[in-house]
């Protein structure tokens, strides 16, 4: 089983549907975030360090816009 995020492909993505999968990344974490939807609770902190990583890595890409995550 393939744990984390190392499953996700997006290197096919063209530029708008990369930016949609951003803002939608953005918005589920920020909302897991503020309702700590993580289950159990003792595990929240080490899931949102990995989603913050994974965002971190999203940022990186020449696709991303930070501007793009507030449309």
């Amino acid at each position: 089983m393939k744990e984390g995020f190392d499953f996700i492909a997006l290197d096919e993505l063209d530029e708008a549907s990369f930016r949609a999968f951003c803002r939608g990344c953005r918005a589920a974490f920020d909302e897991c975030q503020s309702k700590q939807l993580v289950q159990p609770p003792e595990l929240f902190s080490g899931v949102m360090d990995r989603w913050r990583e994974f965002m971190t890595m999203l940022e990186a890409d020449d696709r991303f816009d930070d501007a793009s995550l507030n449309n």
